[in-house]
């Protein structure tokens, strides 16, 4: 809905013999440091990944590309090739004047998951930091104008907790990469906060005009966060039992596997929040 995420899937295997095969090369460069991507694609598999990163002039990192690391939001995905990305990303993250390296990589399925791997010059190699950006990716942007970019990504908590997939409306999450780690930095970032809250309120707005009562519950959820780390969450959760007291949330089944309705979502949805840190 908000990020792109990559497409194409790395398959290892056996393809027809027929089939046209050809060698691809990405490459990024900044300062001293060269990353580069290898591949081959036949139709839409691809083998031989290859990824190399040199830095003034010596080889730094030379190895095949076959897994990263395992996806935690991903319940049926196990170790094992992924789709092939983008082209790589050298810059500097943490602004001390040595380049850093991204190279994004998606897991493949109709949402999950995209996996990043953070390459860092430590004096003697290069290091290895992965993180799961889950089912909506990220996008690197300098978001308070000091020439150093952040990461905004979204709370992969929030995907399918309280409906389907499709009314899931994660709030903002901003990480910094300081020194070969994320560090969640959501709160210092309340304009951000602020936009992210009035698109997906409007989201609600539709919604309401529907009476689409499972819309409803996904979309407040993410708005209620956002509101909370703006210390907003006693008017959030005022605005919620409204819709309560207005039938917008719908009624609890009797069924124990359909998602929370009612005063139930109510419920889990305060726990949810204090859970994971909004509500405090």
């Amino acid at each position: 809905m908000r990020y792109a995420v990559l497409a194409a899937c790395l398959v290892a295997g056996l393809v027809p013999a027929s089939a046209h095969a050809r060698d691809v090369t990405k490459t990024a460069h900044s300062g001293d440091v060269t990353a580069t991507l290898t591949y081959r694609v036949v139709d839409d598999n691809y083998s031989r990944v290859h990824f190399r990163i040199s830095r003034s002039g010596a080889t730094g990192l030379d190895a095949a590309l076959t897994e990263v690391a395992s996806c935690k939001t991903c319940a049926t995905w196990a170790p094992g090739p992924f789709s092939v990305p983008g082209p790589p990303v050298v810059r500097d993250l943490d602004a001390d004047g040595e380049p850093e390296v991204i190279l994004d990589l998606y897991t493949g399925g109709a949402h999950c998951c995209v996996v990043t791997a953070f390459y860092r010059w430590d004096g003697a190699r290069y290091s290895r930091r992965v993180a799961d950006f889950g089912n909506f990716g990220y996008r690197l942007k300098d978001l308070d104008g000091d020439g150093t970019p952040e990461l905004s990504a979204r709370d992969e908590a929030f995907a399918y907790e309280f409906g389907p997939f499709v009314y899931s409306v994660p709030p903002v999450t901003i990480f910094q990469y300081r020194t070969g780690v994320l560090h969640d930095v959501t709160r210092d970032y309340p304009t951000a906060i602020r936009a992210d809250a009035k698109e997906t309120f409007g989201y609600y707005v539709k919604a309401r005009k529907k009476r689409d009562h499972a819309a409803i519950r996904g979309v407040l959820a993410g708005w209620a966060a956002d509101e909370c780390l703006l210390d907003r969450c006693a008017y959030a959760l005022a605005r919620i039992n409204a819709s309560l007291r207005a039938g917008e949330l719908g009624r609890q089944s009797t069924d124990p596997s359909t998602e929370p309705a009612g005063a139930a979502y109510v419920a889990k949805l305060r726990a949810f929040l204090r859970k994971y840190g909004y509500l405090r």
